[in-house]
This record gives structure tokens, C-alpha cells and sequence, in this order.
């Protein structure tokens, strides 16, 4: 097990990593952070009148974070595709012409 404490001016946040027992299953880390007792509060009465877990609502949202930087990827790559769906040659070629090295 690895443990570290990493104090902060404003916050503090303890990494607890531990392997799985299963090889197909991802290693999990606990996470401490210090954040508002009113809003750690209304998080967690959320989370249950949704019958969930303040971990479970975490681990969508840090799932979803990461995941916005992949869409942020996807959407450029798309514009790119689109742009270059617009360039014509000025005419059809053969396919002994498309596969010319």
C-alpha cells in the first residue's frame, strides 16, 4: 500500500493506493479532500435522495472530467474531417490511380 500526504495552503488530500485482488479489475485509490461542511452536507443528501453514494457521484464525475477532454478531441477532429470533406480533386480517378504510390 502507498500512502502520501500532500498538505496544501487551502487543501489536503491523501492517496491511499491498493491492488486489486482480481487482475482485470483497476486499482483503486482513496482520496481525502477538504472541502465545505455545508457542502459536503448537501452533496451527500443529494446523493442518497438519488440512492447513490458520495463516492459513486464522485467517481461519475471524475470519470465525466476526463472524458471532456477526449469530446474536446473528437470535436476537433471533426471539424478537421469536415473541412476536408469539402476538398474536390476536380475529377474521379481510377483505382490504379488511388493506389499509385
Amino acid at each position: 500500500m502507498l500512502r502520501l500526504l500532500i498538505p496544501d495552503s487551502v487543501h489536503q488530500v491523501v492517496y491511499t493506493a491498493t491492488h486489486s485482488a482480481h487482475q482485470n479489475q483497476p486499482m483503486l485509490r482513496n482520496i481525502t479532500l477538504t472541502a465545505d461542511d455545508q457542502l459536503i452536507d448537501q452533496a451527500r443528501k443529494k446523493a442518497t435522495a438519488a440512492q447513490s453514494t458520495l463516492n459513486v457521484e464522485f467517481r461519475k464525475w471524475l470519470a465525466s472530467y476526463v472524458g471532456s477532454q477526449d469530446d474536446a478531441a473528437v470535436a476537433n477532429f471533426r471539424a478537421v474531417m469536415q473541412q476536408l470533406g469539402q476538398v474536390d480533386a476536380g475529377r474521379t480517378f481510377s483505382r490504379d490511380e488511388l493506389n499509385q504510390r
